[in-house]
Order: C-alpha cells, then structure tokens, then sequence
C-alpha cells in the first residue's frame, strides 16, 4: 500500500510541474517566443502530456518556428486523439485531409513506432 500511495504522489507532482511548465510554454508561444515552446513542448510531449502533443502538432499546422509539415502535425495530433483528447479528436480529420495518401502512411507508421518505443 505504501508503494501505491508513492507512486500516487510522484504522479501527481509530476503532472503539476507538467502543467506549471505547459502554462510558461503557452505564455512564451503567445509572445512569439516559439523556440522556448517548441523545447517544452516537445519535452512534454515525449511525456504522453496530452496538450503538449496537440499544441506541438498546430505548430507544424501553422509553421510557427518550424517548417510547416503535416506529417508531423497528424503525428502529434493522432497521438493526442487516440489517447482521447477532445480537441484533437475535433480536429484530426482536418489535418488527415491534407495529407496525400503516402503522406498519410508515414504519419501512421510515425505514430505505431511512438507507441512501439513508449511501451
């Protein structure tokens, strides 16, 4: 029981300080600060933090401090939505749209080595 209710706690601390970090991210891409965002963001995203993977994937939408790609973006957000993330649940086919079909494919296969290495 004492191993549960450590494991509970080192949980928790850890999705605060994702949430506090996420927050500085969101302020710092507001002010068109996108490195900083872009760096936290992929950090938390590796994580499985849920809107760090969506926002980073409107980053490659958008092209804000990165090229943009949608391969990269569908990857992020398909991980997102899987996971059942409601904006990207929203938004997936709006980006799986603008893939060609070899496109498509690579972020699939993209998004099956994500989970492949995360297991």
């Amino acid at each position: 029981m004492k191993h549960i209710l450590v494991t509970a706690f080192l949980c928790l601390m850890l999705m605060t300080s994702a949430c506090s970090n996420f927050d500085e991210s969101v302020a710092a891409y507001d002010r068109g600060n996108y490195a900083t965002a872009l760096f936290e963001w992929q950090r938390l995203a590796r994580l499985g933090y849920l809107p760090a993977q969506y926002n980073l994937g409107l980053m490659y939408y958008n092209g804000d401090g990165v090229p943009q790609d949608y391969v990269q973006t569908y990857q992020w957000i398909n991980l997102a939505a899987s996971q059942g993330y409601k904006y990207a649940l929203d938004n997936r086919h709006i980006v799986a749209n603008e893939l060609t079909p070899d496109q498509f494919a690579e972020a699939q296969r993209r998004v099956r080595e994500w989970w492949m290495l995360t297991r």
